[in-house]
């Protein structure tokens, strides 16, 4: 146990809690985030992301970033699609 005093506490660190963390934490407040699980969930849970969640990236100057990673993302999925055809002598539409 710590003496540590959080004014906000963060239940769930999936990428809503992680982000509203961030949020807190720039405001100034002392955050805490708690996660129920012990190891790193490998599921993808925020594969798009809508307009107001854009808004807010682009506020904080993360869109740019987020859109070269999708890139980046975006590459490799095709790099692997195009060995997967090749694997199974299936064509590119396959």
């Amino acid at each position: 146990m710590t003496d540590t005093e959080y004014d906000v506490v963060v239940a769930g660190a999936g990428p809503v809690g992680l982000m509203l963390a961030c949020e807190l934490a720039l405001g100034g407040a002392r955050t805490l985030v708690v996660e129920r699980l012990t190891e790193v969930d490998e599921t993808v849970k925020a594969g798009a992301i809508n307009v107001p969640t854009a808004v807010a990236l682009y506020r904080r100057g993360l869109l740019p970033a987020l859109t070269r990673v999708q890139e980046a993302a975006m590459k490799r999925f095709a790099e692997f699609r195009r060995a997967q055809a090749g694997a199974t002598g299936a064509g590119p539409g396959a």
